[in-house]
């Protein structure tokens, strides 16, 4: 590397000996003439341009043939274009770029958001002054994450991580449980029908017992208990009620399914990428065909150290697609309803135990229906906030006699 940079910054030429090898050599050797060799070139040296002269002066003198290729490296560029003054200016503007490129966001990443969108994490960031294009040497991630935290209630969690000029964003959003629904008094009642099977009361008073059924929306624990003849104590419900329930689910698979080929037609685009804007580089024409796929894929340009530049190229790729309806025979709608069955069971389930289920299966031209009935095991508690009406006097009546 260093003598790469030696070579470079000092300048080259590349001398080709034709004849008297050994000579000539003899002479660079004993004169400490720094030089290397051109693989895969017979006879072939660079030199230093410093020491290049003095090597064609003795092959002149001593009838050495050689031929002597043009300069290499940065003096030759100045000796060419040392009267340009503009070319020396782009040269400082691009060195300046590329170093005020490595301190600024060219690209942010969000990950562990399900229900928070990436945009909206990104728009709260830009409010607090981290988007793309900030000088993130400037920022203070500890403050920024505080910053994020008082501001908003949609994450519990934040941390910001920079890759180069690559911004890994990692969230955790908040989730909360029913404890956290109500500070006040609260009801536990059924959130669907079904027959009671196990109750759990934390706090608050029992009105449901194993055996019972009960439909949507009856009092499973109250807030109210009794203590002694005038006295009441109020608290918030609170509680797990296990109860088998019916949940019933049907669908149909058509009778008819419509199937997408590529036809091997295919177009693209491309686009440079600076930043948040999009520039076309190939010709804007329209899409001829009806129906077809996209991929989008964009390439950003690194500097070494893996620094990313805030410029890529995108190339989005269209692909025709033929689009045909076929009838379903009777053992692919099966097949078909047999995959789509145990999703639709799944999410009747949900954290639910199942039981038992009894299914119906129906092929008719319509299609082929699929009829469900589940029971499982499900817990039916919901807190329910109640007003709370309390007065002075009925505050007394809950500590006196």
């Amino acid at each position: 590397m260093i003598a790469f940079l030696m070579f470079l910054f000092l300048g080259s030429v590349r001398i080709k000996v034709n004849n008297e090898i050994g000579k000539f050599m003899t002479y660079v050797t004993k004169e400490s003439l720094r030089f290397k060799t051109v693989q895969k070139e017979e006879n072939t040296f660079v030199f230093l341009l410093k020491h290049a002269k003095a090597a064609e002066e003795f092959a002149k003198n001593n009838g050495i043939e050689i031929e002597v290729f043009r300069e290499r490296g940065i003096p030759r560029i100045f000796k060419r274009y040392g009267k340009r003054v503009g070319v020396y200016i782009g040269v400082a503007v691009f060195a300046l770029i590329v170093w005020y490129s490595g301190r600024i966001v060219w690209y942010i990443d969000i990950t562990g958001n399900t229900s928070v969108e990436s945009s909206e994490i990104i728009e709260n960031l830009e409010k607090l002054g981290f988007t793309y294009g900030s000088d993130f040497k400037k920022l203070d991630f500890d403050a920024l994450r505080r910053r994020y935290m008082i501001d908003n209630d949609d994450l519990s969690w934040l941390s910001i991580n920079m890759k180069g000029t690559h911004a890994h964003v990692e969230v955790r959003e908040l989730r909360l449980g029913d404890e956290n629904v109500t500070e006040g008094l609260c009801n536990v009642v059924a959130s669907e029908s079904g027959k009671i099977v196990i109750v759990e009361a934390e706090e608050g008073k029992p009105c449901v017992f194993p055996g019972d059924y009960v439909s949507k929306g009856d009092l499973l624990i109250g807030c109210v208990m009794t203590s002694g003849e005038d006295r009441l104590r109020f608290e918030r419900a609170k509680g797990r009620v296990l109860a088998e329930v019916k949940r019933s689910f049907s669908f149909t698979v058509p009778s008819e399914k419509e199937i997408s080929t590529l036809t091997g037609g295919e177009m693209s685009e491309k686009e440079l990428v600076f930043f948040k804007n999009n520039i076309k580089i190939s010709r804007n024409c329209r899409i001829p065909y009806q129906f077809y796929d996209t991929i989008d894929e964009v390439k950003y340009l690194y500097l070494p150290k893996g620094l990313m530049l805030p410029l890529g190229i995108r190339n989005v790729t269209y692909r025709e697609i033929q689009k045909d309806r076929v009838k379903l025979s009777a053992s692919d709608s099966s097949a078909e309803a047999e995959k789509i069955f145990n999703e639709y069971l799944a999410d009747a389930l949900g954290d639910a135990e199942l039981l038992s289920f009894v299914r119906e299966d129906q092929n008719d031209e319509n299609g082929y229906t699929v009829k469900c009935d589940a029971v499982c095991l499900a817990d039916i508690a919901c807190g329910i906030e109640v007003a709370d009406n309390r007065d002075g006097a009925d505050s007394e009546n809950d500590t006196v006699n």
